[in-house]
């Protein structure tokens, strides 16, 4: 593997990880999930 000189090697990838979280209440988490859900089942209906 070709290295130059500032060390990067070729055909290395060099990936950055961004993770951001955010802070949901025990009810803010249950109507998401529940929204999630509901969209769920009307997809699952208008297929059949």
């Amino acid at each position: 593997m070709y290295e130059d000189e500032t060390g990067y090697k070729k055909g290395e990838v060099q990936k950055r990880k961004i993770v951001e979280t955010e802070i949901f209440s025990v009810d803010e988490r249950i109507k998401i999930i529940s929204e999630i859900f509901a969209i769920t089942e009307k997809g699952t209906e208008e297929s059949t």
